[in-house]
């Protein structure tokens, strides 16, 4: 299936040796990591080397040598066969081996002309109890999400679906009346992305069988590979908590965190602590709030005031005991939860919007004055402007907190998601969900 990302790889692959570090892939569990870096080989015609160092953790010795000779006569006699110009290392799992990390520069200072790929989940825990020196400045990383949307559409074969969504622009009658006869049928496909979601098994059965009760089987062994996870956190967190708190993140989409609905009794420090652990493992994703003023929206976030976003939709709902059988339509799904589905929905891809070199983040807006409290679903920072989105699930709903974030901040443009056909009405351009990906095209020629 083809990713995104791939254009990420490709850029990285045409570089000077001189300039193309060794790349580090992160990303949560079961986001296609590995199977991104296969594909990358194969449609480039490179050799593939590949160390997982989860599996076999003894194999990290063959990176030791101190002298770069000795070094590659090592790898070659294991790989039984010469490292050439067309030869990629890929060093999968390396979380499992974090001195690998430091040994990382090496490769790039001593074999600038062998290309080096790693990949890795919980990298963050890996890295904080390091004892070897990280590389600062001697990697890169590229941070991998699930599927998206576009992705979901060319792995059924609707590509041209999304070569049309990519010509829409405002007040552009033919690309209007092109788009007006497959409104049904796209939101028929946004229905099934947010039940079936982006991990890119679900998204393969739902592409080659739509076997729904596969899908099914596929949610829940996800989520049973997650919490099997849990014994490696268990020197910071509690097991039982973090258990809780896996639980408890669907259900609190789209609303303000409340520890307290965590543990009952428990100390904030100690849940908010459990939180950031699988922040860390990016299976969830805190959505702080920002004052919104300008950017960088991090210069003006409150760390004790946030949301929080799980990995995927499909894996939200499924938690949440969600059925294929339940939905009739796009607006039944995200009338799940009273639409925290469809925040769920637009918020992670509004988190993959941003650079695939930059760690993904997303923050909101509220204003808590007695007698005027006003809330905006996200703040989305592109370029130089802070753009109000506000996302409603079904075809009504008023803009009043769009409307004073605007006001006060003197924004020229904001954004509304819904079902409705797309348009621009004034300086508030409202899109179907399916067009979130063509946000920021959209947005360099508005406000």
């Amino acid at each position: 299936m083809w990713r995104k990302a791939l254009q990420s790889l490709e850029e990285w692959h045409g570089r000077p040796a001189s300039r193309r570090k060794p790349l580090v892939i992160r990303g949560a569990r079961q986001v296609g990591k590995s199977y991104l870096v296969r594909d990358f080989a194969r449609r480039n015609g490179l050799t593939l080397l590949e160390l997982n160092l989860e599996k076999e953790p003894d194999l990290a010795r063959l990176l030791r040598p101190p002298d770069a000779k000795t070094r590659q006569r090592v790898l070659e006699a294991h790989f039984r066969q010469p490292l050439g110009e067309k030869t990629l290392l890929f060093l999968d799992e390396i979380q499992a081996a974090p001195e690998v990390f430091s040994r990382l520069r090496y490769l790039h200072e001593d074999m600038p002309d062998l290309r080096v790929l790693a990949a890795g989940s919980l990298l963050e825990f890996a890295l904080a109890e390091i004892e070897h020196s990280v590389p600062v400045g001697r990697v890169e990383y590229l941070h991998l999400g699930p599927m998206d949307f576009e992705e979901l559409l060319f792995a059924r074969g609707d590509g041209a679906w999304v070569e049309l969504l990519r010509a829409w622009k405002p007040g552009d009658a033919g690309v209007q009346a092109a788009v007006e006869p497959f409104h049904g049928r796209l939101l028929e496909a946004v229905r099934d992305y947010g039940w079936v979601g982006g991990m890119p098994e679900a998204v393969s059965c739902y592409a080659q069988e739509r076997d729904f009760l596969a899908i099914e089987r596929v949610h829940r062994s996800t989520l049973d590979s997650f919490r099997e996870d849990f014994a490696k956190y268990r020197r910071r967190v509690p097991l039982e908590r973090l258990q809780r708190l896996f639980v408890e993140i669907p259900a609190q989409l789209g609303r303000k965190w409340v520890h307290a609905r965590v543990e009952p009794g428990a100390r904030a420090e100690a849940v908010n602590s459990a939180l950031g652990a699988l922040c860390a493992a990016r299976v969830a994703h805190r959505v702080c709030h920002s004052s919104g003023n300008g950017i960088p929206l991090a210069a003006e976030r409150k760390e004790r005031s946030f949301k929080v976003l799980f990995l995927d939709v499909g894996l939200a709902g499924a938690q949440l005991g969600l059925r294929i059988t339940d939905l009739a339509g796009a607006e039944a799904l995200f009338r799940v939860n009273e639409g925290a589905l469809a925040e769920q929905w637009i918020g992670q891809h509004l988190l993959d919007l941003r650079p695939a070199y930059a760690a993904p983040e997303l923050y909101h807006w509220a204003r808590e004055k007695r007698g005027s409290e006003a809330e905006v679903d996200f703040l989305w920072a592109h370029g130089a402007r802070v753009v109000p989105v506000e996302v409603k699930a079904g075809k009504r709903g008023k803009l009043k907190s769009l409307r004073v974030f605007m006001d006060e901040k003197r924004s020229k443009l904001g954004v509304r998601f819904s079902t409705l056909l797309p348009s621009l009405e004034g300086n508030v351009l409202h899109l179907p969900f399916y067009l979130v990906e063509e946000l920021p095209r959209l947005a360099e020629g508005l406000g």
